[in-house]
């Protein structure tokens, strides 16, 4: 049995689930879920919200102090769901106790320097670390991945997204890196100021593809979508990866003598049960998103951060 314990009980942590259906979006509900796991301990600053989400997820133990509960607990995986400012102290303290695993919301780390520091850190104490790239893991974008070679030479590549250039951003720069990738350079940056989410619209440059880059208000609404246009189709992101579209070019239906983007088939699903996806993949020793992507991400908003000569 594997024993798994959680610090910071918000939204991912199990907020956005609830036991008894079928969606697996949190790390509380993919522990749940999987037999060969359970949860023995959570901890959060806030007794009384840890104590609710043990209520809720059956954890064994109930801390507010997490020296205490990798002490008392001595998890085989640690999921760090806090805030990001709080990320690398808590990886301090589970990589001290010897957690073979820890599993990091994104992104991992709120810097450059932080990153640099936790990957020697990992190396020191032979921690195997899982950032939460969670689309890295997701049936429908590992099939995406695998289908870009069918668009042929690509055309034009957009991406749009709200929710900050560290946050959601972050989810964004990844899936450049890891479809055109590496990214070489960043073009003129517009920043979009938020006092909570700050993020910024630019041009990127990367080894397969130029991009561009959209930032949106996060107080309108919510949109993280990638349109991808090659000289043989396209596919479109929609609604965060709920679902892939597929079009292939093909014959206009009016006029033979040219040719339209035809709609072939939509993938939507495995994306609800994303975080399983992921636990099963870790726990098979599959490769998963680690601080190596989270290093290149920071490298990335380094650079962005230089460019606009603003601090994100």
């Amino acid at each position: 049995m594997v024993d798994c314990a959680i610090v910071g009980c918000g939204r991912i942590a199990g907020g956005y689930d609830v036991p008894h259906d079928d969606q697996i979006r949190t790390h509380a509900k993919a522990y749940l879920r999987n037999p060969d796991c359970q949860l023995v301990g959570v901890c959060d600053s806030d007794f009384n919200s840890a104590r609710r989400f043990s209520e809720i997820w059956g954890a064994d133990q109930v801390f507010t102090n997490v020296e205490d509960l990798l002490e008392k607990c001595k998890p085989d995986i640690l999921s760090v769901c806090t805030p990001n400012e709080m990320h690398e102290p808590y990886f301090l303290k589970a990589c001290k106790a010897g957690v073979p695993i820890v599993w990091m919301e994104k992104p991992a780390a709120s810097s450059l320097m932080e990153v640099e520091r936790m990957i020697n850190l990992a190396k020191t104490t032979d921690t195997k670390v899982w950032v939460n790239y969670f689309r890295r893991y997701e049936k429908g974008f590992l099939n995406l991945s695998s289908a870009l070679t069918s668009l042929g030479a690509l055309q034009n590549v957009r991406a749009i997204y709200t929710k900050g250039l560290r946050n959601n951003g972050s989810h964004m720069l990844d899936l450049i890196d890891w479809f055109f990738g590496p990214i070489r350079n960043v073009g003129a940056v517009t920043p979009l100021h938020d006092p909570n989410f700050p993020s910024a619209s630019l041009t990127i440059e990367a080894d397969r593809a130029s991009i561009e880059l959209i930032a949106l208000e996060y107080e309108q609404f919510e949109i993280f979508e990638l349109d991808i246009i090659g000289i043989n189709g396209r596919i479109t992101v929609v609604d965060g990866g709920q679902e892939i579209k597929y079009y292939q070019k093909g014959s206009a239906r009016l006029y033979d003598e040219y040719s339209n983007l035809i709609f072939t088939h939509c993938h939507s699903g495995t994306y609800p049960t994303f975080m399983q996806e992921g636990l099963l993949r870790g726990l098979a020793g599959e490769v998963m998103p680690n601080l190596q992507n989270e290093l290149k991400i920071q490298q990335v908003i380094q650079k962005i951060s230089t460019k606009a000569q603003y601090q994100f």
